[in-house]
């Protein structure tokens, strides 16, 4: 599964490559995490309507990781399907594994701590301010 176009784009520039074209595994893109807050940013949509399309996308591309979910050692769970919105329950830390050995805890924290920051959308593009929660700074 790959988040958002420039992750489906690099799984798809991979694929182009022999090694990428012998891998028989399954791929689902989805709709980034980011899209509600950039896509209502953009004043083309509201945050509401954002977040409701992402979440029909996310169901959409669960249930086509489950179809491929086959020759298991245990049977898949049936997952659960996002609604409307996200619930207090959808917001959990990143697990420490999907982060970069040696990450400090709180880049796994729920606590927002990464920014983009410019004048114009190209600078926001390409700046990002990373600020360590307070309550998470050991000096």
């Amino acid at each position: 599964m790959t988040l958002g176009g420039l992750a489906a784009d690099a799984w798809a520039d991979y694929r182009a490559t022999p090694s990428g074209a012998a891998k028989t595994v399954a791929h689902v893109a989805v709709t980034h995490p980011t899209f509600p807050d950039s896509a209502s940013a953009s004043g083309n949509t509201t945050f509401a309507k954002a977040m409701k399309d992402m979440l029909a996308n996310w169901n959409v591309g669960l249930e086509a990781v489950d179809a491929a979910l086959t020759g298991t050692d245990t049977a898949p769970s049936t997952p659960s399907r996002y609604g409307t919105t996200l619930q207090p329950t959808d917001m959990v830390a990143i697990p420490s594994g999907d982060l970069p050995a040696g990450s400090p805890p709180w880049m796994s924290s729920l606590h927002a701590w990464a920014k983009r920051t410019g004048k114009n959308s190209t600078e926001k593009r390409s700046t990002i301010t990373v600020t360590i929660p307070p309550d998470e700074r050991p000096f």
